[in-house]
């Protein structure tokens, strides 16, 4: 389960996370950056530290393995030209079925470095003949065109217990209102006994080479983030003082170059494993 920043895990996927810790499957989050923003100095040591913490605390929630922290820091992973190689051998050495990460559509830069990055490593795992893991893209700042729909009403007070656990993050933003509005959103077209779902782009390792070909550009063009905070450079003549997990997490997404999505894929209640088939039209057991 890879998060660019702390808390991205249980926004993004903790309904998840969490129907898999259920179920005995054993779940490694992994943190890639400090989260420390545009700070400095001892400021920026004391809100790593804190932010490590609340995705400790959440992770306890969940009921998955401790977090483990990337050496990298927030905002810089887009320059990390061995970020792919050191994915592809943390996902070989934990033997991972199945990798969550944030989608190439995602507002902040970090998000669509980690997903670039994460397609890099798993088709490299491919290329070598070794096993290598279904890929699930999740949504935080840009909600997504989904082919999986995951029923997580039943850990739906685990979630949301675990996102109150970022309380530096939601003195800022709420984001745990923002997160339960999609995750209610997503059940529109689902039964009414269901309270919230997760949504996400599944994609076989058999199909990785066709999304390095596809979407290239994407991942390597511009963002609004950095669009954003590059108008705001020349407004106000410097840097903007962002030190929390999306510095201008606006709304909005691509709309071209998605993938087709295929049929909803509503995953059985209670359980959360994704189908690494791709195969349409029947309902997955999560």
């Amino acid at each position: 389960m890879l998060a660019p920043h702390p808390d991205d895990e249980v926004f993004g996927c903790g309904g998840c996370a969490s129907l898999y810790a259920r179920a005995g499957a054993v779940v490694h989050p992994y943190v890639l950056t400090d989260g420390g923003g545009y700070l400095t100095g001892p400021q920026r040591e004391s809100v790593v530290a804190l932010r490590r913490e609340e995705s400790q605390r959440a992770a306890a929630i969940l009921g998955t393995q401790a977090p483990v922290f990337g050496p990298w820091q927030d905002r810089r992973l887009g320059e990390q030209t061995t970020l792919a190689h050191e994915l592809s051998q943390k996902i070989s050495n934990l033997q991972a079925e199945v990798v969550f990460a944030p989608s190439l559509w995602e507002v902040h830069p970090d998000h669509r470095a980690t997903a670039w990055a994460v397609l890099q490593a798993v088709q490299s795992l491919v290329h070598d003949g070794r096993p290598a893991p279904t890929v699930a893209f999740y949504e935080v700042g840009a909600p997504l065109r989904p082919n999986h729909l995951v029923d997580i009403s039943p850990v739906l007070e685990v979630k949301r217990a675990a996102m109150a656990a970022f309380a530096s993050q939601l003195a800022q933003q709420r984001y745990d209102i923002h997160i339960t509005a999609l995750n209610t959103f997503r059940t529109y077209a689902l039964p009414p006994d269901i309270d919230a779902a997760e949504a996400l782009i599944v994609v076989p390792a058999v199909g990785v080479a066709s999304w390095l070909s596809s979407y290239g550009d994407l991942a390597r063009g511009p963002g609004l983030a950095e669009v954003t905070e590059a108008a705001l450079r020349r407004r106000v003549g410097g840097r903007p003082a962002a030190n929390h997990r999306h510095a201008f997490a606006g709304k909005g997404s691509a709309s071209r170059g998605r993938p087709r999505a295929g049929r909803r894929h509503l995953t059985a209640r209670g359980r959360a494993r994704p189908d690494a088939s791709g195969a349409r039209g029947r309902a997955e057991p999560c």
